[in-house]
């Protein structure tokens, strides 16, 4: 499934992890579309640079600043939860796409 955000806010974050080690995080804040309600709405999601097994996606997002745009590859786990595997820029995926037809 994929998942077209815009980026409002990138916040970094250090803190210790239970054996003191600092761990690196990133909350985004971010424009997507709500299929549920038919509008564009605000959402948050936090990353774990430790849990990510994308670094690149990770690096990318934590550098993301507001207006920025990516498409999000997502991938629903064993529990059921919608896990964050990959990305591409939005944009560059939209020029693709028209040089393409």
């Amino acid at each position: 499934m994929l998942l077209k955000i815009t980026i409002i806010d990138v916040e970094n974050t250090t803190k210790p992890n239970s054996t003191g080690r600092a761990m690196e995080i990133i909350n985004i804040t971010f424009k997507a579309f709500n299929n549920k309600t038919g509008k564009e709405s605000a959402e948050t999601k936090t990353l774990y640079e430790y849990f990510t097994k994308d670094k690149e996606m990770y690096r990318a997002l934590s550098q993301g600043v507001k207006g920025d745009q990516f498409v999000i590859v997502m991938e629903k786990n064993d529990k059921g939860y919608w896990d964050w595997k990959g990305l591409s820029n939005a944009e560059a995926q939209e020029e693709t796409t028209e040089r393409n037809t």
